[in-house]
C-alpha cells in the first residue's frame, strides 16, 4: 500500500507548533516508520526556519538565490518571509524508479534513477546516472500538456539548502548537469513565467 506523503503545510504547521497533539502523534509516527522524503523534507524546512527566526529574513544561507528574488518581487511590508518562500510551487512526484525497486524486492543502490513529477501543465521526465567519480549526471526534460512547449526553458538549477547553486546547461525544454555530488537538491525550472520547484531533489540517495 502507498503511504500518503506529508505536504509542506502539513510540515511548517508541525515545526511552528500549530498542531494538535492527535496530528502531532500520527505525523511522528509517519516519521518514525521511515518514510526518507518527508524525513528530508522536514531537516530542510527545519533548516530554514531556523534561520529565517534567527535573522528575521531570508538570506543567501536560508533560501536559493532565485528564491530570493522571487520572494522580493511578491512580498509586501505586511507579508512575512515564509510566505514569500512559500509563492514557489512545488511538483508532486509521480514515479521513482527506486520504489519499482524496493516492490521487486531489491536491494542496493541503483546505478541509474528514473522519476516524474508534475505540476499543473507541466510533466517533467528526470534521469539520473552514477559516474565512475561517484558523482552523478542528471538529465531531463519538461513537458507542457504532454509535449514539448515551443518556448525554452529560461532558467535550470540545482540548490543545496545551504544556498549553494549550481547552474544546468539547457536546450529548449532539455536540462542537463555533469559531476552533482550525492545528496539532496532543490530544483527550480523556469518557463514562460512559470517556475517549478522539485524540493528535495535526492541525486544517488536510496529511499
Amino acid at each position: 500500500m502507498l503511504r500518503k506523503h506529508l505536504t509542506q503545510l502539513q510540515i511548517l504547521d508541525y515545526l511552528e507548533g500549530k498542531l494538535s497533539p492527535q496530528q502531532i502523534a500520527w505525523l511522528e509516527e509517519h516519521l518514525a516508520n521511515g518514510c526518507t522524503p518527508c524525513s528530508e523534507k522536514v531537516a530542510w524546512w527545519r533548516n530554514v526556519l531556523q534561520q529565517v527566526h534567527a535573522s528575521g529574513e531570508l538570506t543567501a544561507a536560508s533560501a536559493p538565490q532565485n528564491a530570493l528574488i522571487r520572494a522580493k518581487n511578491i512580498m509586501h511590508e505586511s507579508k512575512t518571509a515564509l510566505q514569500a518562500l512559500m509563492q514557489l510551487r512545488q511538483a508532486r512526484l509521480v514515479f521513482d524508479s527506486r520504489s519499482a525497486l524496493l516492490a521487486a524486492g531489491a536491494r542496493g543502490s541503483a546505478h541509474a534513477i528514473q522519476q516524474t513529477y508534475q505540476l499543473d501543465q507541466y510533466t517533467i521526465e528526470i534521469g539520473m546516472e552514477r559516474q565512475r567519480s561517484g558523482n552523478w549526471s542528471v538529465m531531463g526534460v519538461l513537458l507542457a500538456g504532454g509535449r514539448a512547449a515551443s518556448e525554452p526553458l529560461t532558467r535550470a538549477e540545482l540548490f543545496l539548502p545551504n544556498g549553494y547553486g549550481l547552474q544546468m546547461s539547457s536546450s529548449q525544454m532539455e536540462f542537463y548537469a555533469d559531476s552533482v555530488p550525492r545528496g539532496s537538491y532543490i530544483m527550480l525550472l523556469q518557463h514562460d513565467g512559470n517556475q517549478v520547484q522539485i524540493a528535495p531533489l535526492q541525486v544517488g540517495e536510496e529511499l
